[in-house]
């Protein structure tokens, strides 16, 4: 099953549960995962499933950022893609 299906898969079985009433879907916003994510909840309007949709961004300095993501052990061209993903949005 592809990305997109597992992640289709798991939300719609929190959304079509009648006892759950707010779902938090923390989820990477970077590389193909926007694109993932997209066209997840493109495919769940399409089933007819209702539901509020709201995005938010947590986000650090871009100092911040950098050190974090050096503490991690990334290699300079994953933290340079990553500045540039994280910090292409306002």
């Amino acid at each position: 099953m592809s990305n997109a299906g597992k992640v289709r898969r798991y939300l719609l079985n929190y959304l079509s549960c009648r006892a759950i009433n707010t779902v938090v879907f923390t989820y990477g916003w970077h590389g193909e995962r926007k694109e993932i994510y997209k066209s997840v909840i493109e495919k769940i309007r399409n089933d007819c499933i209702e539901f509020n949709e709201t995005i938010i961004f947590l986000k650090c300095t871009m100092d911040e950022n950098i050190k974090r993501t050096i503490k991690d052990g990334r290699d300079e061209m994953r933290i340079k893609r990553g500045m540039e993903m994280t910090f292409s949005f306002n």
